[in-house]
C-alpha cells in the first residue's frame, strides 16, 4: 500500500472554482485515462466511487483503493467496449440492440425465456443516453441512472451481463468527475 495525500476531487472543484484551466486539465486527463483503461488494457477499477477519486498537491489526478480491478475475457471486452462506444456516442438504440442481443444469447443457452418487446426497451435505452451529459450531473445521479437501466432491464426481462454492469459504474462515475471538473467538457471529443 501506498499512502497518497491530496483532496477529495469534489472538496478540490470547490476549492479552485475560479481556475478553470487545471480543472479543464484534470477533466480531460480523467477521461482520457478511463478510455484508456477500458478500451486498450482491458481493466475498470472495481470500486470507483468519488471518495476514491483524490487531487494531489502537485495537481494530479489520483484514483484510490485500486487493489479491485475487473478484467474481461475477449468476448466480454469487444461487446463491452461496443456497449460503451455507443453510449459515448449517444447511440442508446445500438446499446440496447447489443444489450438485448447479449441477453437473448445468454438466456437461450440456459433456456429462459428471451427479451420482451424489445423495442420498447430500445426506447427506454434510447431515452436514457439523451440525457448523461447535462452540466448539473453530480454523483447522486450515478445511482438513478443504474436505477434507470436495471428497471428497464426488469420490465422487459434482459438479463443484465455483470461485466457491463461493473464497467457501466465505473464510467458513470468518471463522467460524473469530468463533469464536475469541467462542465462544458464533450467527451465524444476526448474518447
Amino acid at each position: 500500500e501506498t499512502f497518497c495525500t491530496g483532496v477529495p476531487v469534489e472538496k478540490f472543484c470547490e476549492e479552485h472554482k475560479d481556475d478553470v484551466e487545471i480543472r479543464q486539465h484534470l477533466c480531460n486527463t480523467a477521461a482520457a485515462t478511463m478510455c484508456e483503461m477500458i478500451f486498450t488494457h482491458n481493466f475498470v477499477h472495481g470500486d470507483l466511487h468519488p471518495g476514491n477519486v483524490f487531487v494531489s498537491p502537485d495537481r494530479k489526478l489520483v484514483l484510490l483503493d485500486c487493489g479491485i480491478i475487473n478484467e474481461y475475457d475477449d468476448a466480454d471486452h469487444e461487446l463491452l467496449v461496443d456497449i460503451i462506444a455507443s453510449f459515448i456516442r449517444m447511440d442508446g438504440r445500438k446499446a440496447a440492440e447489443l444489450m438485448a442481443d447479449d441477453s437473448n444469447r445468454r438466456t437461450a443457452a440456459s433456456g429462459e425465456s428471451a427479451v420482451e418487446d424489445v423495442e420498447k426497451y430500445i426506447a427506454d435505452i434510447e431515452k436514457l443516453s439523451q440525457t448523461p451529459r447535462k452540466s448539473d450531473f453530480v454523483f447522486e445521479k450515478v445511482v438513478t441512472y443504474a436505477d434507470y437501466i436495471f428497471n428497464a432491464a426488469s420490465r422487459h426481462r434482459v438479463k443484465m451481463n455483470a461485466s457491463f454492469v461493473s464497467m457501466m459504474l465505473a464510467v458513470k462515475v468518471q463522467e460524473g468527475v469530468a463533469l464536475l471538473l469541467y462542465p462544458a467538457v464533450e467527451l465524444m471529443k476526448i474518447a
